[in-house]
């Protein structure tokens, strides 16, 4: 079980979400994601050593990436134009390591972190750093679809009148209709 734990917050830590970080389209979290494996990689590297001062140490330099990446937050909210679904995703992708570094600088300090143990600070930080990969992978989708679509917007026309196309077809429902015939 202790093999998984490290195996996911390791792939999650240095693997996933540093590679769809690069892919966030915010000039702070661009500049960030250049230099986060520096920090990263020795967070990745204390969660397999034995808890002690010297993980702590590890784990404090992801956490200083941590808070940086979640400094960019009050900025992306300060341009952005609403509160979308989109923009809600990518604040939970910029915010969660932070709450992943607080459980790991917790464990790897062997230290109680309100009622969790250590094992359950492993774990919690296993599961944040994969809930922040994924947050981060939604984000960049989001933001590759909204990029093309406002690309292919701005430059299709309407083939019947000749002006530009006001938006994109929007989702086909895939699941029947209640009351509809079948």
């Amino acid at each position: 079980m202790v093999l998984l734990v490290n195996l996911l917050a390791t792939l999650g830590i240095a693997a996933v979400f540093p590679a769809r970080l690069r892919r966030i389209d915010d000039p702070c979290v661009r500049a960030l994601s250049r230099v986060w494996l520096l920090a990263a990689v020795p967070g990745a590297i204390a969660v397999w050593m034995p808890r002690g001062p010297d993980a702590v140490a590890m784990t404090g330099l992801y956490a200083a990436a941590a808070i940086a990446l979640a400094g960019c937050v009050p900025l992306r909210l300060a341009r952005a134009k609403a509160t979308t679904p989109h923009e809600l995703t990518l604040i939970a992708a910029l915010l969660i390591p932070l709450g992943a570094a607080a459980a790991q600088l917790a464990d790897r300090a062997n230290g109680d972190f309100g009622h969790l143990t250590a094992p359950e600070l492993a774990l919690a930080a296993a599961l944040l750093h994969l809930g922040a990969a994924t947050a981060a992978v939604r984000a960049a989708g989001n933001d590759a679809l909204r990029n093309r679509s406002s690309t292919s917007t701005s430059t299709s026309t309407s083939k019947s009148t000749g002006r530009a196309a006001s938006s994109p077809e929007p989702p086909r429902r895939l699941t029947p209709v209640a009351g509809a015939a079948q």
